[in-house]
């Protein structure tokens, strides 16, 4: 098939996560391969003491849903996850009362705060073996106890799978999608033991923030598209506008707008249009063209909140002090990790 047509996207997200953007890839003509980076390991332990003493189970990621259902048949405790994927799961897997923040780390706080008050109980937070951002330390500083229970490790893939290294080394890819700093480290690293690090100026690198980007190499890549917010829709864009479908008034790195207009509404009807219909959209192009340059940002969309989007599950700082840990054996983070 021409391949200037039948393009294919490699993905360095969790197999688990993969799917629903594997066929939004193939609704675009685009082959989607799967690499995932990491590997999650789920841990048995008795959480009942603890969910019994809380008002409302925290959620910042989909291994932390898949994780508790793993050991708790509990489903009509209130959940809040930190975005619309985590709690589109939990739904899934049956809890009665889901609230999503839609967002990050931060906007999970401020939901938290308006809808529930300190005096009601503890919150159960639900992590993987490595915690990023401060979470349980901005729900403290509002008066709310913060519990933290491990349920699940998030382990890095030690080699490139062989059929991802034949389709980088064949020149068979033409998309690398990249969720999270920790990935893009990892990825970068798999490579160049592959050697397989000058086949990579071949191909455009797909990235859910500019945190990600920061992360790969301007002079190894041909080009690295950045999504304008950290969602599903706003990284399919990026997309789009590789493929030569982009939007009007799109922004790039430099801040410069084709557009003065407010064009926002549009761009989201016209999504979720092609979403609907399963069909890629060619926009009307801008009056001036948008300044080229090497890395772009394209807005829109839903949040992908699993490890990437959640401030909590992407790059890892030390926990609050003011978080208790009930897991009986707790384990410092280290820099560059990720749940």
């Amino acid at each position: 098939m021409n391949r200037e047509i039948r393009r294919s996207a490699l993905i360095t997200r969790p197999r688990d996560d993969s799917g629903v953007l594997a066929e939004s890839l193939e609704r675009r003509g685009i082959i989607p391969v799967l690499a995932p980076m990491m590997l999650a390991e789920f841990f048995e332990e008795d959480i009942e003491g603890d969910l019994n003493a809380s008002q409302a189970v925290l959620f910042t990621s989909r291994n932390g849903v898949r994780s508790f259902s793993r050991v708790s048949a509990r489903r009509n405790i209130p959940v809040f996850a930190v975005g619309d994927s985590t709690s589109d799961l939990a739904k899934d897997i049956g809890f009665e009362v889901v609230e999503s923040a839609s967002g990050n780390s931060t906007d999970l706080v401020k939901l938290v705060t308006e809808k529930l008050s300190p005096g009601r109980g503890q919150l159960l937070h639900i992590t993987g073996r490595t915690v990023a951002g401060d979470l349980s330390g901005s729900l403290s500083a509002g008066g709310f106890k913060v519990v933290r229970r491990t349920l699940y490790e998030a382990k890095p893939v030690s080699v490139l799978s062989e059929k991802a290294s034949a389709a980088i080394k064949n020149q068979e890819i033409d998309y690398v999608l990249f969720f999270s700093p920790r990935t893009a480290v990892l990825f970068t690293k798999l490579v160049a033991e592959a050697g397989l690090t000058s086949n990579c100026r071949n191909l455009e690198a797909i990235c859910l923030s500019e945190a990600v980007a920061a992360e790969l190499s301007p002079n190894e890549w041909k080009v690295r598209r950045i999504a304008y917010e950290p969602t599903t829709d706003s990284l399919l864009c990026s997309i789009d506008d590789a493929l030569g479908n982009g939007y009007p008034g799109s922004k790039t790195m430099s801040g410069i707008e084709s557009d003065s207009l407010d064009l926002t509404p549009l761009r989201r009807a016209i999504e979720r249009a092609k979403v609907g219909a399963g069909k890629s959209v060619q926009s009307v192009p801008p009056s001036q063209p948008a300044p080229k340059v090497e890395t772009k940002r394209i807005p829109l969309g839903n949040p992908v909140d699993p490890e990437p989007s959640s401030g909590d599950d992407d790059i890892p700082k030390s926990e609050s002090l003011m978080t208790v840990q009930s897991n009986e054996k707790q384990e410092q983070s280290s820099p560059g990790q990720e749940t």
